[in-house]
């Protein structure tokens, strides 16, 4: 015996069903032995995945590069103004750039009003990265 449905097993599972079908998957199951057999099956595959990845200390100045980049938003925002931080809607929220565009070394943009953002990014370096690749 078999269910069309149960190749949405592995994504209700993984909690990656889209939003729309959750439902219908949580309903069709109350009904389907085929599929709560299924779900119970990769479930506990689905529980010892974690167990089975090396598990890897961040380097110790990870939080430091990271509230430093932190601290350095809030105080761009700070200088922005209260008004920096609220999302604009409608059509009014769409910007047209004024000065063209250049890319410079590593890809890294300028020519506008987020260049403080560009070279604050632009200046972490390779070692810099290391740890997240």
């Amino acid at each position: 015996m078999s269910c069309e449905h149960t190749d949405d097993a592995g994504a209700w599972v993984l909690g990656a069903l889209p939003q729309d079908q959750e439902g219908r998957f949580a309903a069709h199951l109350e009904t389907c032995a085929i599929c709560r057999r299924e779900v119970a099956e990769l479930q506990m595959v689905a529980d010892t995945l974690p167990l089975a990845a090396v598990q890897v200390a961040p380097p110790p100045e990870l939080k430091d590069r990271i509230m430093s980049a932190v601290r350095a938003e809030a105080e761009v925002l700070q200088a922005a103004g209260p008004e920096a931080d609220v999302v604009a809607r409608g059509p009014s929220a769409l910007v047209q750039r004024q000065q063209p565009v250049e890319v410079g070394e590593r890809g890294a943009v300028a020519g506008g009003e987020d260049d403080g953002i560009v070279e604050l990014l632009a200046s972490i370096g390779e070692d810099d990265r290391s740890g997240f690749e």
